[in-house]
């Protein structure tokens, strides 16, 4: 009875051995697989590393402070920046070195006031130069001059042309013509300058052309329109009527709720803030991942739930750090073309 309880004894131990190899075995190669799938084609394309510059900002509501920004805006030649300070219902501008020079806005639905505004955008191509914002919780776009002064305003709640539900971010093209993410009726509507319905595309689901919640839009030299497409982890990219081109979706994006994008028109360069991966990530217009910044935390060279985007011309990215209420700046290496 001795050797069989011996035995017996041996057996449940080299079972359960057997039990805790495979599981830590089981648990490295999911780790091994989710690890080869966040950095997709990193691995072929020798992801560079963008190098941290400056930061600002901190929890409150003094100029210069912030409560969950979330769009960015900047000049082409990065002197100026915008911020979308959505829980403090205002814009704030700043010098490039995060040197506060002007705010608009209260908590209202007149001209000029917001509800949780979650877009802001320059267009330099335009003259004079406009800004637009995506004034989310009035359902409406607003549009002001270079300094801040009301100019116009479309929009309500619905879903009718022209109407949104939730919009979160807007963008130009060449002929001034302007694009916004109306992110709970799943579509992107398209404007002239002055707010007058051009055109539509999206429903809901998953399809080429469907979206789910799009957070993000952005336009290059040739018009093409880059939508992030927010709970369908993915990037689709259409031509500017709405026609589908492609989509950057599978285990080799690995995107965990992309919300911002900006496009680097002379580079051809996509910039992505990846939300909930805590990470902005730079490709070519074919979708190839060349530049990585980011990680979760809220040190030097981390972030938490980046959602707003701004590139200049000089490689300055300017990021709206959600959850750490402060605007990060960085520099990406220049890309290396393949297309």
């Amino acid at each position: 009875m001795a050797r069989r309880s011996k035995s017996k004894k041996l057996g449940n131990i080299i079972s359960f051995s057997v039990i805790i190899t495979i599981a830590s075995v089981v648990f490295l190669l999911a780790n091994k697989i989710k690890n080869e799938q966040k950095i997709g084609k990193s691995v072929a394309t020798n992801l560079q590393r963008c190098e941290y510059v400056l930061s600002w900002g901190s929890l409150g509501s003094g100029d210069g402070k912030f409560n969950k920004p979330s769009g960015i805006a900047v000049n082409a030649s990065g002197t100026n920046v915008w911020v979308a300070d959505t829980e403090n219902n205002r814009i704030q501008q700043f010098a490039s070195d995060g040197t506060f020079q002007r705010k608009w806005g209260s908590l209202g639905s007149g001209n000029s006031q917001f509800n949780k505004p979650i877009g802001v955008y320059y267009d330099d191509r335009s003259v004079p130069a406009n800004i637009y914002v995506v004034d989310t919780g009035n359902y409406r776009i607003q549009k002001f001059n270079n300094f801040g002064r009301f100019i116009g305003k479309w929009g309500s709640y619905g879903k009718k042309d022209g109407q949104f539900d939730k919009p979160r971010d807007i963008a130009a093209d060449s002929k001034g013509n302007i694009y916004v993410a109306d992110t709970m009726n799943h579509r992107i509507q398209k404007f002239d300058p002055n707010g007058k319905f051009i055109s539509k595309w999206g429903s809901p689901g998953s399809g080429s052309g469907q979206f789910n919640q799009p957070q993000g839009v952005a336009l290059d030299l040739e018009d093409n329109v880059y939508v992030a497409d927010g709970v369908n982890n993915r990037v689709q990219e259409f031509d500017s009527n709405g026609n589908f081109l492609a989509a950057w979706v599978g285990s080799k994006y690995a995107f965990n709720l992309p919300a911002g994008i900006d496009v680097k028109r002379s580079e051809k360069a996509v910039y992505v803030a990846d939300s909930f991966d805590h990470s902005v990530n730079k490709y070519n217009t074919l979708g190839v991942l060349y530049a990585s910044y980011g990680s979760f935390g809220s040190k030097e060279g981390q972030l938490s739930e980046p959602r707003g985007i701004g590139v200049d011309q000089k490689e300055n990215v300017f990021v709206g750090d959600t959850g750490n209420s402060r605007i990060v700046r960085f520099r990406c290496p220049p890309l290396k073309q393949t297309n």
